[in-house]
């Protein structure tokens, strides 16, 4: 599982929730408030992952 931040658009932080299912692989859209939320409730670290064009001024 991780979170990753990836982009701008509009103003909006763009973020995906990265799983691994019994189905497989998923990467699901999602806010950046909810994908971190879900990270920190989590009982093993869960890695927040920021696009660094995002750090930028």
């Amino acid at each position: 599982m991780a979170i990753r931040l990836t982009g701008e658009r509009g103003g909006t932080i763009i973020a995906e929730l990265d799983l691994m299912t019994p189905k497989g692989h998923q990467v699901l859209d999602c806010r950046p408030t909810d994908g971190i939320a879900v990270a920190l409730r989590q009982v093993t670290p869960v890695p927040i992952l920021c696009d660094v064009t995002l750090l930028d001024d």
